[in-house]
């Protein structure tokens, strides 16, 4: 190689020994920067694991978040659809009492009512018996 070397480049041998320490200072020098690549890498790696814990720790934050509120949402819609059947309950309850009210108020006037009309008719039957016994009186005096 030292051979081809000298002849291309026509040198001496301690040019050819400055040129392998050239390359070999090179090579470090390639190397060196090859650690600190493979360094910056393991850090970016290491930087990016933590970010997608973080992330994951956010995500589950919400997550939580997100069930607490829905539960929160469903004991309010339940506690209102209690509260509306309470109240559909109590308005039943109080039309059904009307009602029992009205009916009672209706036979209350009907039995009223035929109590007065039995009354009218004693009555009639009574004016009748008397002005029946006027009439008769009247011509017995006769």
């Amino acid at each position: 190689f030292f051979i081809k070397w000298q002849k291309s480049n026509k040198g001496s041998i301690i040019n050819y020994l400055q040129h392998l320490l050239q390359e070999s200072g090179q090579q470090a020098a390639r190397r060196a920067s090859l650690v600190e690549e493979q360094q910056e890498l393991q850090e970016g790696k290491a930087e990016v694991e933590r970010m997608r814990k973080e992330q994951l720790e956010r995500a589950e934050s919400l997550r939580k978040k997100n069930e607490k509120a829905e539960v929160e949402a469903a004991a309010k819609r339940k506690a209102e659809v209690e509260e509306i059947e309470q109240a559909r309950k109590q308005l039943e309850e109080e039309k059904r009492l009307m009602q029992e009210q009205a009916s009672k108020a209706n036979k209350e006037l009907e039995e009223e009512y035929k109590r007065k009309a039995k009354e009218q008719a004693r009555k009639e039957l009574e004016d009748e018996r008397k002005a029946e016994e006027l009439r008769l009186q009247t011509d017995k005096r006769r």
